[in-house]
């Protein structure tokens, strides 16, 4: 009974922090913002060497890069490690990859705003990888 009661105070707590959590805000079209639930950003930047884009809304997004556009959907986020994890699917929802990455966001005095980078290595279901660097400001 007193787990019961330290986990139930301990879920409490915890939807309570998220509850309150800070927004960030960036003007558009460029936002950021990371919880467990999900994840909402619009960034750019380069997966092997291709220039891409990457817009996450919550727990869904899209990709785009050499005129290939693919769909996103929110696997995980680790706010203390800040690993964040999307899956990749083709537009008739085939499964293509999985991107695995390290997501921050800081406020930067000199720009005034919040800005994020989004960084690591996207593993298609074939065994390939590719690097990835994303970013907004």
């Amino acid at each position: 009974m007193k787990k019961l009661t330290i986990t139930m105070l301990f879920l409490a707590v915890a939807s309570l922090t998220f509850a309150g959590e800070r927004k960030h805000s960036i003007p558009q079209p460029t936002t950021a913002t990371a919880t467990y639930a999900g994840v909402t950003f619009s960034m750019w930047g380069t997966i092997g060497g291709e220039e891409a884009m990457m817009e996450m809304n919550g727990m869904n997004g899209t990709f785009e890069y050499n005129n290939i556009k693919r769909k996103l959907k929110f696997v995980s986020y680790n706010r203390k490690t800040r690993k964040l994890i999307l899956k990749e699917y083709d537009l008739k929802g085939r499964y293509i990859g999985r991107f695995t990455g390290t997501y921050h966001l800081a406020f930067d005095k000199d720009l005034g705003t919040d800005v994020g980078s989004y960084k690591g290595v996207f593993y298609n279901k074939e065994g390939g990888y590719a690097n990835f660097t994303l970013h907004c400001d």
